[in-house]
């Protein structure tokens, strides 16, 4: 796929396909930068017992453009 901007164009491929089962413990959507127009949204997700209601209640998730603290 090639996603035409304003500066110029990108070429984007797809190299492999898959499903992952997990929890959304975050979200961050972005819209003023370059990086924005081909990744507008960032999603830190967990999976297996982090996704456990048990476990997960013990730890705080952050998020500080693009990077992801526990």
């Amino acid at each position: 796929m090639i996603k035409e901007f304003k500066n110029g164009h990108f070429t984007i491929t797809s190299l492999a396909e898959y499903e992952l089962s997990g929890v959304v413990v975050s979200k961050e959507t972005y819209s003023s930068n370059w990086d924005a127009e081909i990744s507008p949204m960032d999603l830190a997700i967990v999976w297996g017992k982090l996704a456990e209601p048990e476990y997960g209640r013990f730890i705080t998730y952050s998020q500080s453009y693009r990077w992801y603290h526990l």
